[in-house]
């Protein structure tokens, strides 16, 4: 007796095949999209929690006292020639070590977890150190929220023109041209990319409580910097960390001040950080950080442009300019 087999016809394979393929295509655009979002919620958590410890610690007056005192009052500032724009400031003490430098506060503000070598035996936070994160496997500090923050030294360090070229000003006074330069690797050792700039981010701390996003050469092989220019990554990247400068005018007794947009980039009110820092004066003008960054501008076609000088209304002595961080990200569960 013949036996009839029946088989799937090759146009119901090839509307399978299409199916398949579209399924997949989504899957792959769904999974990298959360992939970005988690790394852009990370990078925003890093930046705010830096900046929120470092705040909160020099305004602790117990840093003040005692032998171990971390913090001390001191003069900021500019000085040129006979003309010094000094101001008071507090700032985090020089030569000081894990005992009691910048390290120790982060584990008093921190949720710190424990760090463990490869053999097993535990490591004391803040005792490692080093200039290479992407080589490391130790960090100086690992918090409970899979972050691991590395640490170029234990004291502080000053930034010269060679060591430190990007935030380097002779004429500022010592707070402002020293301090931690560190890395936050978003996601820890071992786990993600484990690159410079995508989900290990650079930072430097100076003594008087500036936090400052380092960028540098974009890595054209990590995905998602294809659109990019030259020297605009993590510390330029609107798409992680959006901020604005506001000015607040001077009170004229007659209402409240009130805050005010500065426009820092043809019409942009949102604007990486170098951008909006450099033109409200958070970082010198004349660092290398504001004269050789670049960024596009909103023509059309859009230019290339390398440098930011401070805005006009930053400069007047009755405009006190901020910038403001105006993204905020929600995790995607």
């Amino acid at each position: 007796m013949n036996k009839r087999q029946k088989a799937f016809t090759l146009a119901e394979l090839f509307i399978a095949m299409v199916i398949l393929s579209v399924l997949v295509s989504v899957s792959l655009a769904f999974f990298t999209q959360r992939h970005d979002y988690e790394r852009e919620y990370f990078y925003y958590t890093a930046y705010r929690n830096l900046v929120n410890v470092v705040d909160s610690a020099l305004f602790n007056d117990a840093y003040l006292k005692g032998a171990n005192a971390r913090i001390e009052e001191t003069t900021c500032g500019e000085v040129l020639g006979a003309i010094s724009e000094l101001r008071e400031c507090r700032a985090f003490k020089t030569g000081t070590t894990d005992a009691n430098g910048l390290c120790s506060i982060f584990t008093d503000y921190f949720n710190t977890a424990k760090i463990y070598d490869a053999s097993g035996t535990e490591v004391p936070a803040c005792s490692t150190v080093t200039n290479n994160p992407r080589a490391a496997s130790i960090p100086t500090l690992k918090l409970t929220n899979g972050m691991d923050i590395y640490f170029e030294s234990n004291a502080t360090t000053t930034f010269t023109a060679t060591s430190h070229p990007l935030l380097f000003v002779g004429s500022l006074s010592d707070p402002e041209r020293s301090g931690y330069h560190i890395w936050v690797d978003i996601n820890g050792h071992g786990q993600g990319e484990d690159k410079m700039h995508y989900d290990i981010f650079e930072f430097y701390i100076t003594r008087d409580g500036r936090v400052i996003p380092v960028y540098g050469t974009v890595d054209p092989g990590i995905r998602g910097y294809e659109y990019l220019p030259v020297d605009m990554d993590g510390g330029g990247n609107v798409d992680l960390a959006a901020f604005d400068v506001i000015y607040s005018p001077e009170d004229d007794g007659v209402a409240p001040p009130e805050n005010h947009y500065v426009v820092v980039s043809d019409d942009y009110r949102s604007v990486p950080f170098p951008l909006a820092a450099c033109a409200s004066g958070y970082v010198h003008a004349g660092a290398e950080y504001c004269t050789a960054f670049k960024y596009y501008n909103n023509a059309t076609p859009p230019a290339e442009i390398t440098g930011v000088g401070k805005a006009a209304i930053c400069n007047n002595d009755y405009a006190d300019c901020k910038i403001r961080l105006v993204k905020k990200l929600k995790r995607i569960k």
